[in-house]
């Protein structure tokens, strides 16, 4: 299972979910911006209004058609037509990255933090 990456994809939802969702759709002719994951890879996306966020896991997409994990990091929450979606890389993403190449000292060399 690994997590892939989308270049600049942005886009907005098409219709309102429910924080209980697990599908949304986008503008059409934009699901192309974004990752197909498949075989158990994932990508990762925000939601976002401009005050309030949520991470969602999208597990596949079939043209602007995502199935969702709601809640990855932040709470599920409703969400209204109109509402931000981009692909992301998360603070969690960063983390489990550091973690896997066992940077061990030499961690604090590169603290993402300071690039926020």
């Amino acid at each position: 299972m690994s997590q892939v990456f989308s270049n600049y994809a942005v886009s907005q939802l098409n219709a309102n979910i429910t924080s209980g969702a697990t599908s949304m759709s986008i503008t059409p002719l934009d699901g192309g911006k974004f990752q197909a994951p498949g075989n158990g890879d994932y990508e990762l996306l925000t939601l976002t209004d401009g005050v309030n966020w949520e991470i969602v896991k999208c597990t596949s997409r079939t043209n602007e058609d995502f199935t969702i994990v709601r809640g990855y990091e932040g709470a599920a929450q409703a969400w209204d037509s109109g509402t931000l979606v981009k692909g992301s890389v998360t603070e969690d993403t960063l983390n489990n990255m550091m973690q896997k190449q066992n940077f061990g000292a030499s961690i604090a060399l590169f603290n993402y933090q300071n690039f926020r």
